[in-house]
């Protein structure tokens, strides 16, 4: 089992006044294809499509054609992002990204696959809402090529910590609890990956040593007489 999460240009630009309740899924070749659907009903390749709390969608893909779909997501350059591009017939088509960053821009319509597992989620229900399932221990793929730079790990961990923060204050107690813990296990992550890998040290220029002063005693002024006497020429 795992999850697809489309961010919110791609609902914006996808999902916008389709009313959609489910999300169809088909295959050609290596290439996945998505559309929404106002009916689930009992049509096969048809996943239940839920509406992210900060914006964007979500939709749990599982049953007998999970691991086939799982493998055509795996990105082979090595991140689990898919542009979107439209498609005849209403279709948006999961194209792999291969862009120049490890993760595409905000602004471009995009999916990211998240494994899961079942211990990982946390049902949720209230008696005055609908029941919800929260996946506070979302994991993203790990099979990150090592040739990229600890430092894009780092900050790819602070964006993910960034969007799981986002709004949390205007959201129920259960559900800012959830946050807070997929929070805690993402700043885990970004110092582990700090531990690994070192920031150089700042360079310190050096303090500037202070030059001391001695501070010369004024000279003894013999008096005349006392020279005089001491030359011989003054008679005792």
């Amino acid at each position: 089992m795992f999850k697809i999460t489309f961010n919110k240009p791609a609902f914006k630009m996808f999902f916008a006044g389709e009313d959609a309740e489910g999300l169809m899924i088909k295959t050609e070749g290596r290439s996945v294809f998505f559309k929404p659907v106002p009916h689930i009903g009992d049509q096969p390749g048809i996943a239940p499509l839920t509406e992210k709390v900060r914006g964007g969608a979500q939709t749990i893909i599982e049953g007998s054609e999970e691991g086939k779909l799982f493998s055509l997501l795996k990105n082979p350059m090595g991140n689990p992002y898919f542009t979107l591009r439209r498609a005849p017939g209403g279709w948006m088509e999961a194209v792999p990204h291969n862009g120049r960053r490890h993760f595409p821009e905000r602004w471009e319509p995009h999916i990211r696959v998240w494994p899961l597992e079942a211990e990982m989620m946390v049902n949720e229900t209230r008696a005055d809402e609908q029941p919800s399932i929260r996946y506070s221990d979302a994991k993203p793929l790990t099979y990150v090529r090592p040739e990229i730079p600890s430092s894009e790990q780092a900050r790819e961990t602070l964006r993910q910590l960034e969007d799981t923060l986002r709004g949390v204050t205007d959201e129920p107690m259960n559900e800012a609890f959830a946050a807070v813990h997929s929070a805690q296990k993402l700043i885990t992550q970004f110092l582990s990956v700090c531990e690994a890998n070192p920031l150089p040290m700042a360079r310190t220029r050096k303090p500037r040593q202070k030059v001391s002063i001695a501070t010369l005693a004024p000279t003894m002024v013999t008096p005349r007489s006392q020279r005089a006497r001491a030359l011989g020429r003054v008679s005792p």
